[in-house]
């Protein structure tokens, strides 16, 4: 009783930490959360990715902040008390911040919409901005609800083109992000998981009903742009089979991870009307 005693006192006794007042993110996908979770008065800046178009889902929030470069050096000069970081490829900045004494939190990319939702509510108590977070993902459990009713009518057969002839299989969040929108990923039926690439007869004798591609491959310079102009493809493009989802919307966890689900769901009803053997009965 007495050794009960005592670990309260001293649980009692231990500070509470204070919510940062200046925080600094060096990531994309910490700048657009930190964006949805903070205002201006506690960010102090994000990444200069955060202003970019094509991989910013919040190009224009982002242009009322200072615009950081990314680097150690970058973040320090704004005297933060909090560092928010990714996990890849930027291992040797968050160690140098560090070993410099800075608090950095490493954000890791959610491999699921569900790890997403619990990743947004951690960083939301990290940050000491639970209302907010509460919120946030009360409102994408409501929609992703939405999302999954009209998913359960029917399901259609998708594959996702990647620069570069790319393509992306089971265990990441775009995978599961068809998944929930009500479409299964051809690329599992190979067995890729992670990152993988197809070959164009691999693709023909797959026959998917949707080929889903971003706004980056329209170039005509990379394999996957010459791969969706093949003659080979020419009856899946002329019956409007082919979407385009900018990869932004599912590079990193929020509500965008919705958007594009409510997107693809708009597209299978375009396909279902001029492909009615793509439609489950």
């Amino acid at each position: 009783m007495r050794i009960l005693c005592v670990l309260l006192i001293v649980l009692v006794a231990l500070p509470v930490a204070a919510a940062p007042r200046r925080v600094v993110s060096i990531n994309l996908c910490t700048d657009q959360l930190a964006m949805l979770l903070l205002g201006p008065d506690r960010l102090v800046s994000v990444s200069t990715k955060a202003i970019d178009p094509g991989l910013s889902n919040m190009v224009d929030e982002a242009r009322q902040y200072h615009i950081n470069d990314g680097t150690a050096e970058g973040a320090i000069v704004l005297e933060p008390d909090l560092i928010l970081a990714g996990t890849l490829r930027q291992g040797e900045r968050t160690r140098l911040l560090e070993s410099l004494g800075y608090r950095v939190v490493r954000v890791p990319a959610a491999d699921s919409v569900s790890g997403g939702l619990d990743l947004i509510t951690e960083l939301a108590h990290t940050l000491g901005a639970e209302e907010r977070g509460t919120a946030m993902v009360a409102a994408m459990r409501e929609r992703l609800e939405r999302v999954k009713t009209r998913a359960a009518k029917r399901r259609l057969r998708a594959l996702v083109f990647q620069p570069r002839g790319g393509t992306i299989g089971a265990g990441t969040i775009v995978d599961d992000v068809l998944g929930h929108a009500g479409l299964d990923n051809v690329a599992r039926e190979f067995g890729i998981v992670g990152a993988g690439t197809l070959n164009l007869e691999q693709i023909i004798a797959a026959d998917p009903d949707v080929l889903i591609y971003d706004d980056d491959v329209q170039g005509g310079t990379s394999l996957a742009q010459s791969l969706l102009d093949h003659p080979a493809l020419a009856g899946l493009r002329a019956r409007n089979r082919s979407v385009r989802i900018p990869t932004r919307m599912w590079w990193c966890t929020g509500p965008w991870l919705i958007d594009a689900m409510e997107l693809l769901q708009q597209s299978m009803d375009d396909v279902s009307g001029l492909d009615d053997t793509a439609a489950a009965p």
